[in-house]
């Protein structure tokens, strides 16, 4: 009796391990990872930096800034032309072009792009070189000014793998 509990016992330990690892596997690769680096915030001329406790990584296979700007209209958004030249036009008709830099731990400075528009709000990420990606590297602080004053509810790190 008393081997068949222990044989129970390892077999129960065994498998709830093998549940656990499953488990962070499937989180890894289907969980998006959102890291909230501001609330609403104003944005000007002058370069706001802001610099969340928790180090920026880039956990994913896709990484960006996204700045949930406040009354751009992403419905007549000409997207080549804000991926070409940044510019966004706002629902008041007035355009703005925002300037998004990312600062790694040994200072190197990643200038970002428009590269997606989504729910989560306009994309700021790498221009597409040989690898695309980002370095796997610590990133401390995101850089972000505009030509004019505006208005963001939030600024977020996203990574997501592409589905």
């Amino acid at each position: 009796m008393r081997r068949r509990t222990v044989v129970f016992i390892t077999l129960g330990i065994v498998v709830g391990v093998l549940g656990l690892v499953a488990t962070a596997l499937f989180l890894l690769n289907f969980i998006d990872i959102d890291l909230r680096l501001s609330g609403p915030v104003s944005i000007s001329t002058q370069w706001l930096e802001i610099s969340p406790s928790i180090s920026m990584r880039p956990w994913k296979q896709n990484q960006y800034v996204s700045l949930d700007i406040d009354g751009v209209n992403t419905n007549h958004l000409p997207l080549t032309e804000a991926f070409k030249s940044g510019k966004l036009q706002l629902a008041d008709g007035t355009a703005v072009t925002p300037e998004v830099e990312l600062i790694d731990e040994n200072g190197r400075v990643y200038s970002l792009h428009v590269s997606m528009i989504d729910n989560k709000g306009i994309g700021y990420g790498k221009d597409c070189d040989p690898e695309c990606g980002f370095p796997w590297t610590k990133y401390r602080t995101v850089r972000i000014r505009a030509d004019r004053v505006i208005h963001c509810s939030r600024v977020t790190w996203h990574c997501h793998t592409g589905k």
